[in-house]
């Protein structure tokens, strides 16, 4: 079976000669190298070049994509690393968090139902559509207010989408 594909294979010393044309400074080959063979090509650099290259008046990137003046592969790589070590910590936390939520759900409901078992039992949870349509506006409004700043910074992201549920009053 074969496969096709727009990007061909590009060696590590073909990717390192493309960013130095596009005029990104390069003081140590064999570290960048590494770099690239460790992290890959598209994670280190297409992620983390749009603060580096050149804009235009709507800061729109040049075309062919250009490195602001003095910009080297340590720039990007660091902010490649400190996006890491950030997605890292709040990762971390927010495993803290879900364990701790889950642990007082779970207490609060064991509590409420003190049968073994009465997790299982459906007779438990709600089937009141207006307990749903509160759940479904809670998740709305927490999805707006964590992408108000986002979308202020970056625009709407195209996957997110304002859709009318028929049992939410919105």
């Amino acid at each position: 079976m074969t496969y096709s594909t727009d990007k061909p294979f590009t060696s590590l010393d073909a990717q390192l000669k493309m960013l130095k044309n596009r005029g990104m400074k390069i003081d140590n080959t064999d570290y960048a190298r590494q770099v690239l063979l460790n992290n890959n090509y598209y994670s280190v650099i297409n992620g983390y070049k749009d603060p580096f290259l050149r804009k235009d008046g709507a800061g729109e990137a040049l075309k062919p994509e250009m490195f602001i003046h003095k910009t080297t592969f340590s720039d990007v790589y660091t902010l490649y690393g400190f996006d890491r070590d950030l997605r890292n910590i709040v990762l971390n936390y927010l495993l803290i968090f879900e364990s701790r939520l889950k642990s007082i759900i779970s207490y609060e409901f064991a509590q409420k139902f003190p049968d073994p078992y009465s997790y299982l039992n459906i007779v438990n949870y709600s089937n009141d559509i207006g307990d749903l349509s509160n759940v479904l506006k809670n998740l709305k409004n927490l999805s707006l207010k964590l992408n108000r700043g986002r979308n202020e910074r970056y625009g709407k992201p195209s996957i997110i989408r304002e859709r009318k549920i028929s049992c939410v009053n919105a």
